[in-house]
């Protein structure tokens, strides 16, 4: 019978070997090319036919006498699936064939460890590094209750990116590979030997000697793995600079599983502690040094070890002075450089490296606030995991930060993604309001405010399934038109983290849905017309004529599209469904809340919009501040709040405009298209105003159908707006000299209305022979919310303009800073207080052309206004009125939702403005959407056609900074010269 078994499975060997040959296809696979063989499996490169993506194609040679043991196989390779984790090589899928069963996995470029440990041990922090790593991607499965059992540097991969994978993590039972070939007994740990049971500490054991390996170049035990093994390391362990990391050691190698560390977790919260110290103690000039101490026989004499020291000093102190060069003569400049081009992420990579070599280098503690911002993060429980990653990047690497409460920790300003994660709660997967337009508008209130998380982690089975915890609070709406409506106050709620599917509204169909009358809770009124129950439920037909979705047939969807989101439903349905779940349909105030359309700018771009169709739910990875996914493009979703008689329908769908993500839309709740869906909320508490239920009016403007005022109407409007020019009793308050590239003067001047007066600040460059060119700025709103100026330093918008030899003057208009008064928000209001204000903004824009007027170092012939955000959307008010005005720069800006008084209405003075006017924008800008806001004002600017430039970067509301640099200094040297 034996010999039978073994010719039966050299047999399957060989028809293996046949079939898995370079253009051969299995399932919807075709290979490529071998990459590999282990214990259990062959590994090919292949293409997934369906998806266009290259995978790993992992064969397992399954022989006779484990066919029995495929369903286990099967079972188990899919528990381990479900695994998610950086560290962890990610297993798409699992399959069998009549010749046995195969593995999908990601496909990895670079080398297991076991390669890069023949080429001799790892330095410290090296090790240490893919030593946290490791224990980062254990501890995430523990949590989930898989164990690895068969860790091995042949099963850690070393990615050429610099990330850390382990593989086959779950399956060695499931393969049966101890069985198969007696595993790797040097790291196998004692009770695997024996047969006792096996858990997380089985896992510690192998990762202590894999440390140890990495560390001393050899194996703590005989590489048989004798049962005759002391209980401690023939060898001991020592760190010199960290002798705690060789006792750690020695505890993941105890005999008794009993006296090792729990899990992973433990570990990699000891790993983290050595991590931070080491890295330290080497920024501050300590080399680190590794040994592995045993008796010895002979000793070294002392000259020559004195000798060999002294050498070895003098190397590490070339070594350390070639470092600091470096950080001085090369990164500090390239931070700077990278922090003007709003590349954050790279500049904090870079000023970490910095930091290592310098960290009291007063140039860099000054860069840390223009690149970084501290955060502290706290979870309820405590003790939580905590990863991150940049938002625009999601294929790369979760970094780990630290066990929470994490207080006062450096992330960069660019947008991040957390995933938290603690032993028996749901993981939560967050992007926390972070905006790296702060730093660009409002440096001096980035710099001050440290932000702070608080995340609620719910035990594990508490969340409905496929939802996530949404926070509530005093909630507003982020859309245009609406944005000036008062927050309302939510409550918690778990929302769906995907649109509803085909195959879970499926259920609703298949349950008598469409009969069942208790589930229609809503009263039908169609064109004015109440209709009975019966006749309107009749209107809700598939294509043949049956109960369901328009876009169905027969009663079902179309195949292969379960993971789809169903579409074709009236909002009626939606609330049916609803209903029939136990959930409801979201109000605005939920929807925007979790939609985070402040993130649009990298939401959008990793979203389904464009002409290719419906996707299934969750492949896009557009992940919203809460972790749900399609919110953005895919299928517009209904909503709760009516609008009229329509109900709005949110999000933008696949065959829109990505601006519709921001924008409201309003429908008949009987409205059946193809690319109309939804998801929905369930509360956790009762906290919700009922006023966020209530109905919505929308009063959207739209331009192409209204008319500006006429040119009569026009010069009546402006001549409210003319002051009478006293005598300015102008003052220096203050001067800055200390400034690199630019001297800092603060000015004051009468104002020209209630005997209040305007204080200014006046930058001029240091190259350059006056009299300069000069840009008067108007700043964002966030000048409105500040009560102060005396630490005003320039937004990095506009630092530029000085640096390229022009004075650039930044007036303290009326509302904004220690000025501050009523005024508490940048909209438009239809009173005649907003006009009088911004008749005073004009008045102050002036007056400050008059003082540049009386300095022989500025040249008011040679001047151009500068609008930033809200400054650029009263910025055609201001040049329309303002003659003196040679050029505008319009950065952020369009027209508003809001009305106003007609002769404060930035529509109407549009179509006067003769300068030369150049709008830089944000294609995904959720304040001044594209459609409906900055092509309407371009339209209408009165600027020549060849003298109006409109340039729109795929980014959010405020351009980065190097692309927008390029375009003001272009436009300025075309209209005012060249500077000197």
């Amino acid at each position: 019978m034996e010999e039978l078994l073994v010719e039966a499975d050299a047999a399957r060997g060989a028809a293996w070997s046949a079939a898995l040959e370079p253009g051969a296809v299995i399932g919807r696979f075709e290979l490529v090319r071998e990459l590999g063989r282990g214990g259990f499996g062959i590994v090919y490169e292949a293409r997934d036919r369906e998806l266009g993506r290259t995978v790993a194609f992992k064969a397992i040679r399954a022989g006779s006498r484990t066919q029995g043991s495929c369903d286990r196989v099967i079972r188990e390779a899919e528990a381990a699936a479900r695994l998610s984790h950086p560290n962890i090589v990610t297993l798409y899928d699992v399959g069998r064939s009549e010749l046995g069963p195969y593995l999908i996995l990601e496909l990895l470029h670079g080398q297991t460890l076991a390669q890069r440990l023949e080429l001799g041990p790892l330095p410290l922090l090296e090790a240490l590094r893919i030593a946290i790593e490791v224990a980062s991607g254990l501890a995430h499965a523990h949590a989930h209750g898989v164990v690895h059992r068969d860790l091995t540097p042949g099963n850690v991969f070393l990615c050429e990116d610099g990330r850390v994978k382990v593989l086959d993590l779950g399956l060695a039972h499931a393969f049966g590979r101890r069985k198969l070939d007696g595993g790797t007994p040097a790291y196998m740990a004692p009770e695997q030997q024996s047969g006792a049971p096996e858990d997380e500490r089985t896992d510690v054991f192998a990762l202590g000697v894999m440390l140890y390996r990495m560390l001393a170049d050899a194996l703590p035990f005989p590489a048989d793995g004798g049962q005759d093994r002391p209980s401690h390391p023939a060898r001991r362990l020592e760190v010199q600079e960290e002798p705690g990391l060789g006792e750690l050691v020695s505890r993941m190698l105890e005999r008794d599983p009993v006296r090792r560390p729990r899990d992973a977790g433990e570990v990699l919260a000891s790993l983290q502690s050595f991590d931070r110290e080491l890295r330290r103690s080497t920024a501050a000039g300590v080399p680190t040094h590794v040994a592995v101490a045993a008796r010895r026989r002979w000793r070294v004499p002392l000259a020559i070890a004195v000798a060999i020291g002294a050498c070895g000093l003098i190397a590490w102190l070339a070594h350390r002075e070639s470092r600091v060069r470096w950080a001085l003569e090369e990164g500090l400049p390239q931070i700077r450089e990278l922090v003007e081009r709003s590349k954050y992420s790279a500049a904090f990579s870079l000023a970490e490296q910095v930091e290592r070599v310098v960290p009291d280098d007063p140039r860099l503690t000054k860069l840390w606030p223009a690149l970084s911002r501290l955060v502290t993060i706290e979870t309820t429980p405590e003790g939580a995991e905590v990863y991150a990653k940049e938002y625009a990047a999601p294929e790369t690497a979760w970094r780990h930060l630290g066990r929470s409460p994490l207080v006062g920790m450096r992330l960069p300003w660019a947008l991040l993604r957390l995933r938290i994660e603690k032993k028996g709660f749901a993981a939560v997967d967050a992007v926390p309001r972070l905006s790296h337009y702060e730093p660009l508008l409002d440096p001096v209130r980035a710099r001050m405010q440290t932000a702070r998380f608080q995340f609620t982690l719910d035990p594990l089975g508490s969340v409905p399934p496929n939802m996530v915890r949404v926070t509530g609070g005093s909630v507003a709406l982020d859309f245009p038109g609406l944005d000036d409506r008062p927050p309302v106050e939510l409550g918690d709620y778990f929302i769906d983290r995907t649109e509803v599917t085909n195959s879970q509204f499926k259920r609703f169909v298949d349950a008598g849905g469409y009969r069942r009358r208790e589930l229609w809770q809503h009263p039908f009124v169609k064109d004015g017309r109440s209709l009975p129950w019966e006749e309107a439920v009749a209107l809700f037909r598939d294509r043949t004529a049956r109960p369901g979705p328009a876009t169905w047939e027969s009663g079902d969807y179309p195949a292969g599209q379960g993971d789809f989101p169903v579409t074709g439903v009236s909002w009626y349905e939606a609330a049916a469904y609803a209903e029939f779940v136990g959930k409801t349909l979201p109000t605005l105030y939920q929807w925007s809340r979790a939609a985070g359309a402040w993130a649009t700018a990298q939401i959008v771009p990793l979203s389904n919009f464009g002409e290719a169709g419906l996707a299934p739910v969750a492949t896009r990875s557009g992940v919203g501040p809460f972790g749900t996914f399609d919110m953005a493009g895919n299928a517009k979703e209904w909503c709760w709040n009516a609008h009229g008689t329509d109900r709005y329908v949110l999000g933008g769908a696949w065959n829109e405009p990505s601006y519709m993500f921001n924008l409201p839309d309003a429908q008949s709740p009987f409205a059946r298209a193809e690319n109309f869906g939804f998801r929905l909320v369930k509360a956790i508490d009762s906290n919700t105003s009922r006023a966020a239920f209530e109905p919505i009016p929308w009063l959207v403007r739209d331009y192409t159908r209204e008319r500006p005022a006429g040119p009569e109407l026009f010069s009546v409007f402006k001549r409210l707006f003319a002051y009478d020019r006293t005598a300015l009793d102008a003052k220096v308050e203050a001067t800055d000299d200390t400034p690199e590239r630019w001297r800092k003067e603060k000015v004051s001047f009468t104002a020209a209305y209630g005997g209040e007066r305007v204080v200014a600040y006046i930058f001029t460059p240091r190259r350059g022979t006056p009299p300069f060119q000069t840009v008067v700025l108007f700043p964002g709103a966030s000048a409105i919310y500040q009560r102060s100026s005396d630490d005003l330093t320039l937004m990095r918008v506009v630092a530029p303009v000085v640096r390229s030899g022009r004075a650039l003057i930044y007036p303290v208009y009326k509302s904004t800073y220690e000025r501050g008064d009523d005024v508490k928000s940048p909209f438009p209001s239809p009173t005649a207080s907003y006009r009088d204000h911004v008749i005073a903004w004009s008045k102050d824009l002036g007056r400050s052309i008059d003082y540049v007027e009386t300095r022989s170092d500025l040249d008011a012939r040679r001047l151009a206004l500068y609008g930033v955000s809200w400054g650029a959307r009263i910025a055609p008010v201001l040049a329309a009125v303002e003659d003196r005005v040679r050029v505008g720069i319009l950065v952020g800006g369009g027209f508003g939702q809001q009305r106003s008084m007609p002769e404060a209405d930035a529509f109407n003075f549009a179509p006067y403005v003769h300068q030369p006017m150049l709008m830089v924008n944000g294609r995904f800008d959720f304040v001044f959407p594209l459609g409906t806001s900055q092509e309407p004002l371009l339209r209408l600017l009165g600027s020549r056609a060849g003298d109006k430039r409109h340039v729109v970067f795929d980014s959010g509301h405020v351009p980065p900074n190097d692309l927008l640099t390029r375009e003001v200094l272009d436009w300025l040297d075309r209209y005012l010269g060249p500077t000197q």
